[in-house]
């Protein structure tokens, strides 16, 4: 478990960007040379390691990242109180933190209270989104897709991903940030459109319930004067569902681009891109992709639609796609 976008928006924006201790600023405003610089960190009041400060206090582990274990220190800060637990107790630090809420209240104001909501709301989805999603096993649970020649996937999983398209559908956005809202919908559009050609693709075989690309016709009962063809159209069929896995894994990091954009510029730095895995391949070996839109591809909803993604995929910087065979 890790400290939630919301819990991170809900922590700076009560701290005003302040260490709670020294009342510093934690964010350094860019210069002409440099960008920012961050000294802030979100420091646990009770830590969550075992030989960390403050961990024999009785908070359950799993609560141990939400916002009310939380508390905004500078670099500075944050080793001193976490060098000098018996100065700065679990009391101390919690009566601290609201002390200092009330102080960036009546110092700063409250500054934009319409921005602050709709952060917030923006920042639970983007938490949601990331759990409906698995974002954290992504490269894991997408493998089955990329895998070379037959692509599968289990039913459960695929359910799932019904049911996130059908939530990103029903949400109520804020409209504050049009182009993070858009990059959400171009993630439902392909997402849609890799579900679709899966359920018609694909059969549910096996024990686990997986869904497995059907080959229409085994090769063995292939009338020999088609089978040049239908091996053709067969290998088209595969890399396209292959092409769309890879297009859904660029739309996750777009979303990712537009929360740093306009959200948190500090979001999955430490994660880095959603990578893409696939294979293995003629050669044995598995590979590993990192896929995003670049260049003119970087528009409002980069996906263009299901028939025209048949000729657009082939001008991404990465795809399996062969041109469609003749009817």
């Amino acid at each position: 478990m890790a400290i939630s976008l919301k819990a991170h928006k809900l922590l700076w924006g009560s701290s005003g960007n302040i260490c709670a201790r020294c009342k510093k600023g934690v964010v350094e405003d860019p210069t002409e040379t440099d960008d920012a610089s961050l000294v802030g960190e979100e420091a646990h009041i009770c830590s969550k390691k075992e030989c960390g400060p403050r961990f024999d206090d009785p908070l359950p582990i799993k609560e141990r990242d939400f916002f009310a274990n939380l508390i905004l220190l500078c670099n500075r800060c944050h080793k001193i109180v976490d060098d000098q637990v018996g100065e700065y107790t679990v009391a101390f630090l919690r009566k601290m933190k609201t002390d200092h809420a009330q102080w960036v209240k009546d110092t700063l104001g409250s500054g934009n209270a319409e921005k602050t909501k709709d952060d917030l709301i923006y920042s639970s989805y983007i938490d949601e989104w990331e759990g409906r999603a698995d974002i954290e096993n992504w490269k894991g649970w997408i493998y089955g897709l990329l895998a070379n020649g037959r692509p599968r996937i289990a039913k459960e999983r695929a359910d799932s991903l019904e049911e996130l398209k059908d939530w990103l559908q029903s949400r109520l956005w804020p409209n504050r940030y049009p182009l993070l809202e858009l990059a959400f919908e171009n993630f439902r559009r392909v997402l849609n459109a890799l579900l679709n050609s899966i359920y018609d693709q694909c059969d549910l075989v096996g024990e686990n319930d997986s869904l497995w690309l059907s080959r229409n016709l085994s090769p063995d009962k292939w009338d020999n004067d088609d089978y040049d063809e239908l091996e053709k159209q067969n290998e088209y069929r595969v890399y396209f569902i292959m092409d769309l896995a890879m297009e859904l894994t660029r739309a996750a990091n777009y979303i990712c681009d537009r929360v740093r954009q306009f959200i948190s510029h500090s979001y999955r730095l430490k994660e880095g891109h959603i990578l893409a895995m696939g294979g293995p391949f003629m050669d044995g070996a598995d590979r590993t992709w990192t896929l995003i839109y670049e260049g003119d591809d970087r528009t409002e909803i980069p996906f263009p639609g299901l028939e025209a993604f048949k000729k657009v995929r082939l001008k991404r910087a990465f795809c399996f796609g062969v041109n469609e065979p003749a009817e």
